[in-house]
């Protein structure tokens, strides 16, 4: 239903629909008509991204992981498009242009304006900017007249990004770098030169990083093997300064000297007590004749023992401070040979007394004296060494933890200076593979590529007939007039009677209206209107036909329907003019074809439309008084009575007793009694009639809006006893006539269907 009457709201508007479409076509045409051809060229850059496999081997590095390899193409490809790079290819052209007999555009209104000098001046001020790579800072006029000069023939950084496209091939190692415009051989120029410029400013811009990380990692690398020069000084210094040259290895020299010291002092003191033991023995197995012999007999030799075995004492006392040093073992040796002849000397030149034949206990017991004399010296001996020995291991106790420090220091800063020299190294590596970029494919002047011109004409009819279709959407959803019986139906919630169509040519003959061919319809839109009129004032509905047996009673029950009839319908509106007069008469005429008696009566006494259209004789104002008798007025059909216009009441004219009597009056003598009553707005006046009304009947003229006046009269209707409103007639409907039946009937849970 919705989509019908909105394509029925296009429909009304199909001149708007074609107009516009066509008004937009045609000037897309003229704009387009003279466009210039396009000619697109394409360069291709390598950018050695993808295969580094070479690289990694050599630098030490991982390959670089899929998201990187992504950011790099996006960070190359807007540098294409940075201004820096696309003023350098700017210069180039206008340099191009001043320079060449045969410019790529022709030269604009502020070239032309310059001289000779001024253009020789441009060019040198282009080329200086180009050759310094200096954009134009806009600061002196000299230089915003320089870049009036680029836009007035779109050589600009904007104008050309405009028509630049850089992008990335498929999942490739190439940039493809694509510029369109009129002139083949300018969209070759721009695409190789935004290429070349690309390549120059990326390459001097990673080579300068690559010089600054370099130059920093060096001055690091000076800095680090300086401070492990100092620590390795400290250290050195410091072992000079206290006569440590080898710490692990003196403590070690040491150690071993005090281990071997006191095993000899410990095997020293078991010899004493071993050739003690032993010279007491001996001595006991001699009495004290015979060791007075022996010793009288061997004083000369024994003198010499004496001799020797003092030499080898002090042989032995400097074995022990030498750390027991062989050369002097061997002295020691040959020293204890000599004692040994001697005691063997003694021995032989000793008298033999025959009372004693122990002459080898003799020899022992020298041997083994001289043995204890060596012992206890050498105990004292080593002693000493051992406490020397003692005292200079616990000196270098200290030398060990100061020295640990150095040492520590020293190592720290031997791996920091190692790694920075493994990244300087890496870095010095790493810097002749950075770059890779060139120009794998150089851009040629391109054919020209299909005109647009019919597609942009094509579209654009499109695109403004689809903007119609949009505003009248627009207005479609916001118009919340009322055009149609459904839509008063559900705005009052009261049923809507019928309707009728606009007329082509107003007029209140209600007879030629009703035999006129060309608006047949009329008639049935009233007939379908009495009905239900009918339907709602006559309470016995229809009645059957009777038979034979039955006409007895007809009478009866007739004189019965029309004691308990509705007789007296108000016709009224909302506001003045919506074709209450129409109705009123319309509906009398309907209801007179079916033999009925109709009073038609004007009761709206400020505008008494229906008293001057039909040319009333009789006023009802007279009725009222008792001036005119319903004889004067009351003929077969429909009688009328109008009013004087005075601008009154109707309680203003006579009382309400008198009134109920008058009405009572014309229901006996009419079947249907219709009052055009005031509109809505003059609610009060209106108010008077409905006390007398038995039903009432609203005439609604279409394409209106209901605003909160009405829908507060509304609710007053609503609240009328007996359901004294019947329902509404729409009049002047813009569309076909709808089935011929009852609109939006109430049901009993209020709704409308």
């Amino acid at each position: 239903m919705e989509l019908g009457k909105f394509l029925n709201f296009l429909y009304k508007h199909s001149i708007i629909l074609v107009v516009i479409p066509i008004i937009t076509v045609v000037i897309t045409f003229i704009l387009v008509r003279n466009l210039p051809g396009a000619y697109i060229s394409k360069a291709q850059i390598s950018t050695g991204l993808i295969n580094k496999s070479d690289d990694a081997l050599l630098t030490g590095q991982t390959p670089a992981a899929l998201s990187e390899i992504e950011q790099g193409f996006s960070n190359m490809i807007q540098i294409v498009q940075m201004q820096q790079v696309l003023d350098m290819v700017s210069y180039k052209l206008i340099l191009h242009d001043l320079e060449s007999k045969n410019p790529y555009r022709k030269p604009s209104k502020h070239l032309n304006e310059l001289s000779a000098e001024e253009k020789r001046k441009a060019y040198t001020a282009f080329r200086t900017h180009y050759q310094n790579m200096q954009p134009l800072t806009l600061a002196t006029p000299e230089e915003d007249k320089l870049n009036d000069i680029l836009t007035s023939l779109d050589y600009d950084a904007e104008s050309l990004k405009e028509k630049l496209r850089v992008y990335r091939v498929g999942q490739s190692d190439f940039i493809t770098v694509e510029f369109e415009s009129e002139n083949p051989q300018l969209s070759a120029f721009v695409a190789n030169s935004a290429s070349e410029e690309f390549i120059k400013y990326y390459s001097a811009n990673t080579k300068a990083q690559d010089q600054k990380s370099a130059t920093f990692l060096s001055d690091l690398l000076k800095e680090k093997q300086r401070n492990l020069d100092e620590k390795m000084a400290l250290l050195k210094s410091y072992k000079i300064k206290n006569g440590v040259l080898n710490l692990p290895e003196q403590a070690r020299i040491l150690y071993g000297k005090m281990v071997e010291t006191q095993s000899s002092r410990e095997e020293a003191a078991k010899q004493i007590i071993a050739y003690a033991g032993a010279i007491n023995e001996i001595n006991s197995k001699f009495s004290p004749r015979e060791r007075k012999y022996l010793e009288a007999t061997a004083t000369r030799v024994n003198s010499d023992i004496v001799a020797y075995r003092e030499r080898l004492q002090a042989m032995n006392l400097e074995y022990i401070k030498e750390g027991f040093d062989s050369g002097y073992k061997e002295s020691m040796d040959s020293i204890q040979a000599a004692l040994g002849s001697k005691i063997v000397q003694s021995v032989e030149e000793n008298i033999y007394n025959p009372l004693s034949a122990k002459q080898d206990l003799v020899s022992q017991k020298i041997t083994l004296q001289t043995q204890l004399d060596i012992a206890k010296h050498s105990v004292g001996s080593l002693e000493k060494e051992f406490n020397s020995l003692s005292s200079q291991f616990s000196r270098l106790v200290p030398f060990e933890a100061s020295i640990q420090n150095y040492e520590r220091d020293i190592e720290t800063a031997s791996q920091e200076y190692l790694e920075i020299l493994d990244k300087y190294n890496q870095s010095n590596i790493q810097s002749n593979f950075s770059v890779k970029l060139r120009q794998s494919q150089i851009a040629m002047p391109g054919t020209p590529q299909a005109s647009k011109k019919m597609l942009l004409v094509i579209l654009s009819g499109v695109i403004g007939f689809a903007f119609v279709v949009a505003v009248l959407f627009a207005l479609f959803f916001l118009d919340n007039t009322i055009a149609h019986p459904k839509e008063l139906a559900n705005a009052t919630r009261f049923p809507v009677l019928g309707y009728i169509e606009k007329l082509s040519s107003p007029t209140n003959d209600i007879l030629s209206l009703w035999q006129m061919d060309k608006i047949s319809g009329f008639k049935d839109q009233l007939r379908a209107l009495r009905f239900e009129v009918s339907n709602e004032m006559d309470s016995s509905r229809l009645i059957s036909i009777s038979g034979p047996e039955t006409a007895g009673s007809l009478q009866e029950t007739e004189a019965a329907s029309q004691a308990t009839a509705n007789k007296l319908l108000s016709v009224t509106s909302f506001n003045p003019g919506e074709g209450k007069t129409l109705l009123s008469v319309s509906l009398a005429y309907a209801l007179a074809l079916t033999n009925k008696n109709v009073l038609l009566i004007d009761g709206n006494f400020t505008d008494p439309s229906l008293s001057r259209s039909i040319k009333a004789e009789r006023h009802f104002e007279d009725y009222l008084l008792g001036h005119t008798a319903i004889a004067d007025f009351s003929k077969p059909g429909i009688s009328v009575l109008g009013n004087k216009g005075i601008g009154t009441s109707l309680l203003e004219v006579t009382g309400q007793r008198s009134l109920e009597e008058k009405f009572s009056q014309l229901r006996s003598n009419f079947d249907y009694i219709i009052v055009e009553t005031p509109s809505l707005k003059d609610l009060d006046k209106a108010k008077e009639w409905f006390l007398f009304t038995d039903k009432i009947i609203g005439i609604f003229e279409a394409n209106r809006k209901l605003n909160d006046q009405q829908k507060a009269q509304t609710e007053y209707l609503h609240a009328l006893n007996h359901k004294k409103f019947i329902g509404w007639v729409i009049n002047k409907v813009p569309v076909e006539a709808p089935a011929k039946k009852r609109w939006f009937k109430k049901n009993n849970n209020g709704s409308h269907s």
